[in-house]
């Protein structure tokens, strides 16, 4: 089919060329023309005049297609740089909201922290308050004593009274070796929580790191030898297995 249309224009193309010839020769000899020859002259000048209209016609159809390109061209120029700016109002939006949510997750910490201030202060508070009631008189005579005043000195001189049942549980689970995160994941707590936990568990104990508080914590009871899973082939030689 390709061979074919070649050909059809190579044929055509070399007609118009003769043509073309003829009617030059014709015009270099326009005085002396007969009849017959007139008549061709006529005939290939027409058909020149239409080659050039078509010809015409072609060239401002492809003018008409390259202006339709270039405003598409133009139009998807556009369309880019209304991506572009949408894609950095975009960026703005998500780093506006990476800020907040950093503004939260920090105010998240900070109520955390009050909280274990609070667990931490509330048994002298609740001492306090009770040693400032009035109590029974001693057989003796005397200002009164509650015995809250007693009791109040015993339960503070207790590290258990300091530890929370929930520092407790970290503690637990920092003894077998976990990290933050996977303490926070075994309680369903955030990582930055478990910090605080352990950092108020360390202050409680009056104890400088994690090893430290878990050795204070089986010394003085809070933690039981016996809650301790020990592994199967820890120290095989020195238990004698």
């Amino acid at each position: 089919m390709a061979v074919r249309t070649m050909a059809v224009r190579r044929a055509r193309a070399q007609r118009r060329t003769e043509q073309r010839d003829t009617l030059l020769n014709l015009l270099a000899r326009l005085g002396s023309l007969t009849a017959a020859e007139q008549a061709l002259l006529v005939e290939y000048t027409t058909a020149e005049l239409a080659a050039s209209d078509e010809l015409r016609r072609t060239v401002q159809g492809e003018q008409r297609a390259l202006q339709a390109a270039l405003d598409r061209t133009r139009a998807a120029e556009d369309a880019i740089v209304e991506t572009e700016e949408e894609v950095g109002r975009l960026k703005v939006l998500v780093a506006e909201a990476c800020e907040r949510a950093e503004q939260a997750e920090a105010a998240l910490d900070a109520l955390t922290r009050e909280r274990m201030v609070v667990e931490v202060l509330a048994p002298d508070a609740r001492a306090v308050a009770v040693c400032a009631s009035p109590g029974p008189s001693p057989a003796g005579g005397g200002p009164a004593v509650h015995p809250a005043r007693v009791y109040a000195r015993r339960n503070l001189s207790d590290p258990r009274t300091y530890v929370t049942a929930r520092q407790r549980e970290v503690l637990l689970l920092a003894a077998h070796g976990n990290t933050n995160r996977a303490i926070g994941h075994a309680l369903g707590l955030v990582e930055a929580s478990v910090a605080s936990h352990m950092l108020l568990i360390t202050r409680k104990l009056r104890v400088r790191d994690r090893a430290q508080a878990v050795a204070v914590a089986l010394a003085i009871g809070v933690l039981s030898i016996k809650e301790i899973k020990v592994p199967e082939d820890a120290n095989r030689g020195y238990r004698g297995n």
